[in-house]
């Protein structure tokens, strides 16, 4: 723990700010996430908050060369045999159909991961060149299911995923490869079966409204029950306390996953540590002991000056961490925000940081907010600022504003504090928003610091001077 200690970091953070921009590079697995989320990937909180161009963008996306170019490939080996059978505006009615109707079915089966790629658009091409292999253009559509090339085709590319997904453990889609594949079976029945005019101008009827009905449950899913924890959190966060805590009381009423540990939270900012604290006892074991309850246990007591029971909470969040995590730089990482955020054991969390430092030295930004973090409670203001303002740069979200709008605050940087303190209510940013283990007291200390800060004139800054040194 020598003066030099977080050395590297600073002087990354430096190099990021002094560009104007920082970095993140396809290949490194610990950066994609970040890189591809900037760019558009699909992830269901911010289709909810808004972000609907993402059901297209992330199309046009994928995680690395390999995933790409067997993409690419396959749109090439099927998309020309079908383009020259069925044209280039249909081809490319095709891929746009089967490549959404994959991605809202994605967005409904697994809310809370990334989803890039055309895959489900490729499903969609596969799926039309076997219906028309089979002779679906001269027969009815019904007897496709009878055929066996088609059910051949089919159980392949069923083992194909199976295998990739379970047996290689490969970060695949099944739900949008098999929805792509569905809309492309459909697609070929409207397009190459000669039934007759009328029947098929019900079918295109039908087969519109179910398309219609697809995009609007992956944008506005009321029947899941994420979704409507999605919206009680950003009822919470974006209008205040009291709203919140009705919202999740009606939640928690219907049995909602996640709901009991919310109402706790909001009770904790409208009622005080206590009612907070009864609340968290009467919940069940896996809720009461889950990292976010464990954080907000330990926020209780503190407020309550209860520091004994508190720093053995602490103790148990450390080893909460260690059994959900494991070892590693993930731990590391986890390990030094929980002694942020809570002031403790801060020399140890350096000598974390340190260690993270030495075996990666390309972090992701996540790490280097924790950076910043660390230092910024530890009272080097500056160079914490300097380190939050490189991860902004990197991934623009919510906590990582909160952190910004306290480093600016204890720089006298009044504007610019209310200015990033905005930013950290904006749903868009806030990735926890609807997740069931969620940890939203980042939101009740950004209002009190809200509090804090309306209540200070705005002045020259140190920012400024800092600014100005460099």
């Amino acid at each position: 723990t020598d003066p030099g200690r977080l050395a590297r970091g600073r002087s990354y953070a430096r190099a990021g700010q002094d560009k104007g921009e920082v970095e993140l590079h396809l290949g490194d697995p610990e950066q994609e996430i970040f890189l591809l989320h900037r760019l558009g990937s699909l992830r269901a909180p911010l289709l909810w908050a808004g972000d609907w161009h993402r059901l297209a963008t992330s199309v046009f996306l994928h995680a690395g060369w390999t995933h790409f170019l067997m993409n690419l490939f396959g749109l090439f080996l099927f998309g020309f045999f079908v383009e020259r059978r069925i044209g280039s505006r249909r081809t490319a009615l095709l891929f746009a159909t089967s490549a959404l109707v994959g991605n809202a079915v994605f967005v409904q089966r697994r809310p809370w991961e990334y989803c890039v790629g055309a895959s489900g658009a490729l499903y969609g091409m596969v799926a039309v060149f076997v219906a028309y292999d089979s002779g679906l253009h001269a027969r009815r559509p019904g007897e496709l299911l009878f055929d066996r090339r088609f059910w051949f085709v089919s159980l392949m590319l069923f083992a194909f995923d199976v295998g990739a997904a379970e047996g290689l453990s490969l970060p695949i889609a099944p739900e949008a490869h098999w929805a792509g594949y569905g809309a492309g079976i459909a697609f070929g029945w409207l397009v190459l079966s000669e039934g007759r005019p009328r029947l098929r101008r019900v079918a295109r009827a039908v087969a519109g409204i179910a398309f219609a009905a697809s995009l609007a449950l992956a944008i506005r899913p009321v029947y899941l029950p994420g979704y409507r924890l999605w919206v009680a959190d950003r009822t919470f966060v974006t209008e205040d306390s009291r709203a919140g805590l009705a919202a999740y009381l009606e939640l928690h009423e219907r049995g909602v996953e996640g709901s009991g540990l919310r109402v706790a939270l909001a009770e904790y900012e409208t009622s005080g540590p206590v009612p907070a604290l009864e609340r968290l006892d009467a919940l069940p074991e896996e809720e009461r002991s889950s990292i976010a309850g464990r954080y907000l246990r330990i926020d209780a007591l503190d407020d309550l000056a209860r520091k004994p029971e508190a720093d053995a909470a602490f103790d148990e969040l450390l080893a909460e961490m260690e059994e959900a995590v494991g070892e590693g730089p993930w731990l590391d990482n986890a390990f030094a925000m929980a002694c942020a955020d809570h002031r403790r054991q801060l020399p140890e969390a350096h000598v974390r940081m340190y260690r993270l430092l030495l075996s990666d030295p390309a972090l992701d930004p996540e790490k280097i907010d924790t950076i910043g973090w660390v230092e910024l409670v530890s009272g080097e203001r500056e160079d914490g600022l300097l380190a939050l303002q490189a991860s902004w740069a990197m991934y623009p979200e919510a906590a990582i504003a909160y952190h910004l709008s306290e480093a600016h605050a204890q720089l006298d940087d009044v504007a610019r504090a209310r200015e990033f303190l905005a930013l950290a209510f904006d749903p868009k940013r806030n990735l926890q928003l609807g997740m069931p283990g969620s940890n939203l007291l980042d939101v009740v200390r950004a209002r009190r610091l809200g509090a804090r800060l309306a209540a200070r004139p705005v002045s020259a800054t140190k920012v400024d001077e800092l600014s100005a040194s460099r």
